[in-house]
C-alpha cells in the first residue's frame, strides 16, 4: 500500500503537470498582466511613456512642520536592559536618532543640497523611476 499512495501523491502530479506544460500550454493564450508584484496596474496598450522628465525635491514648510510633530510625538518602547542590537534597532539609540532628526537636522539645506543636482524621472515597467545623472569632470582613469 505505500508504494500506491507515493504513485498517487507523488508520480500523478507530476504527470498532469508535465501535460498540461507540454500539450495544453501551446493553446493558450496568456493571462492579461494588470496585477503586477507592486499591485494593481491599469491595462495598458503596451506603450509606455519612457520620457525622461526633471525633477525637483520639494517639501513644503507645512509637510516639515508636520514631519516635527511626528518626530516629537514618536513614541518608543523601553529597550532591553542588557542588549545592544541583538534584538533589533536598539530603542534608546533611535530616540537619540529621532532627537537629531526633530532639532538639529536642517531640513531646508538637505533639500537646496539634493536640487544643487540634476535629477530626473523616468517610468520602467509602471513605476517611477527617479535618478540622479552626474557626469564626472576632467580626465577620469
Amino acid at each position: 500500500m505505500g508504494l500506491f499512495k507515493w504513485i498517487v501523491f507523488a508520480v500523478v502530479p507530476i504527470a498532469i503537470g508535465i501535460y498540461v506544460v507540454c500539450f495544453m500550454s501551446e493553446d493558450a493564450a496568456p493571462p492579461e498582466m494588470v496585477e503586477r508584484w507592486w499591485g494593481k496596474t491599469a491595462k495598458s496598450d503596451g506603450k509606455e511613456d519612457a520620457t525622461v522628465r526633471p525633477f525637483v525635491v520639494s517639501a513644503s514648510p507645512t509637510t516639515l512642520k508636520d514631519l516635527q510633530d511626528r518626530l516629537k510625538n514618536t513614541r518608543l518602547p523601553t529597550s532591553l536592559e542588557g542588549t545592544q542590537f541583538e534584538y533589533g534597532f536598539h530603542s534608546d539609540y533611535l530616540k537619540q536618532v529621532v532627537e537629531y532628526w526633530r532639532t538639529k537636522y536642517d531640513w531646508e539645506k538637505f533639500q537646496a543640497q539634493l536640487n544643487s543636482l540634476p535629477q530626473f524621472v523616468t517610468k520602467i515597467d509602471g513605476i517611477d523611476v527617479h535618478f540622479v545623472r552626474v557626469v564626472p569632470s576632467g580626465n577620469v582613469g
